[in-house]
């Protein structure tokens, strides 16, 4: 029962977090605890900020996706990964383990399109 109500408020923090700058963010969280405390919920504090934070973190990872690259990639290619990965995010990362090819990194999913994976995967067969 105690998560069910962390998470509920979770889903109100969060709505009411939606569009706000830093600054409006900060005084809507301290409006929140304040509310929190006056119904004498105070308990459920920290299960709320813990659902908030993986309610947050869940949202985030279906907005975005990272992708691994030798090099940096153009401003025209970062644009086509996000119409192509259908993502309002595209983290850009460089590893110079990546020989060439790219990595693409989404939710739970990899995506290894690099050199490297290729030839792992071809010594497999």
């Amino acid at each position: 029962m105690k998560k069910n109500i962390a998470a509920k408020y979770a889903d109100a923090l969060i709505q009411l977090l939606e569009g706000k700058s830093r600054n409006q963010g900060e005084g809507v969280i301290t409006n929140f605890v304040a509310a929190i405390k006056k119904q004498g919920q105070t308990r459920l504090l920290p299960s709320i900020l813990t659902a908030t934070a993986k309610k947050l973190e869940l949202a985030r990872k279906k907005k975005s996706a990272t992708v691994v690259t030798a090099h940096r990639v153009s401003e025209e290619l970062q644009k086509k990964f996000k119409t192509l990965l259908g993502k309002e995010f595209v983290y850009l990362e460089e590893d110079a383990r990546v020989l060439g090819g790219v990595m693409i990194k989404m939710e739970d999913v990899i995506i290894d399109a690099t050199v490297k994976g290729s030839l792992e995967r071809f010594k497999k067969f």
